[in-house]
């Protein structure tokens, strides 16, 4: 079977570069993401923020971040409102190895 139901865990609400983040995991084995994940993909919010000065549109500074656990790693997603009603979405792939 491929899909299988997967928990989706509020992980935080949190601040970076003014923006609001709201931060959510998802996992393949239902087992929490591990703390050490979650700090790298935090550290390296600021730069994929600033993704959102790639188009001329108004931004509100709120984003939604999921942590994706599958077999092979980890996918980032992080996405925000913009331009009144469009969301912007972008995809990542953290290269580390699962813990």
């Amino acid at each position: 079977m491929f899909f299988e139901p997967r928990p989706i865990r509020f992980i935080e609400l949190f601040e970076c570069d003014n923006w609001k983040i709201k931060c959510y995991s998802i996992s393949f084995d239902s087992s929490p993401v591990n703390e050490t994940i979650i700090h790298t993909v935090k550290s390296d919010l600021s730069k994929w923020l600033l993704e959102s000065q790639a188009y001329s549109l108004p931004t509100y500074k709120i984003a939604t971040l999921i942590i994706h656990k599958w077999s092979g790693g980890h996918f980032v997603v992080i996405n925000w409102w913009t331009d009144k009603n469009m969301m912007q979405l972008f995809v990542y792939r953290q290269k580390i190895k699962l813990l």
